[in-house]
């Protein structure tokens, strides 16, 4: 079950104190989100087919994934879907 499903069974608990160097790195994340422009999580940086850097704030729809993540390569030899799961074909 995730956290998420979980609600209020969940036996997850929240950290009391947040390490420094937790903290450090927590605040870099940030304030680069905001020099990207990002606003939403997850965000998505990548390179298009014109080497033209893209973003794509939120969840991607499974109709862009393609194009966000490339398509799984292909291979003489069979590969187990779970090496290709985060692609639509």
């Amino acid at each position: 079950m995730s956290y998420e499903a979980a609600g209020k069974v969940s036996k997850v608990e929240p950290i009391e104190r947040i390490s420094p160097k937790v903290n450090e790195q927590l605040a870099a994340n940030l304030t680069l989100m905001d020099e990207m422009g990002g606003s939403a999580t997850p965000v998505i940086y990548y390179m298009d087919d014109e080497g033209y850097l893209q973003q794509q704030q939120g969840a991607p729809r499974p109709d862009s994934l393609n194009q966000i993540m490339g398509r799984c390569p292909r291979s003489v030899e069979p590969r187990p879907s779970s090496q290709c799961r985060h692609l639509i074909k």
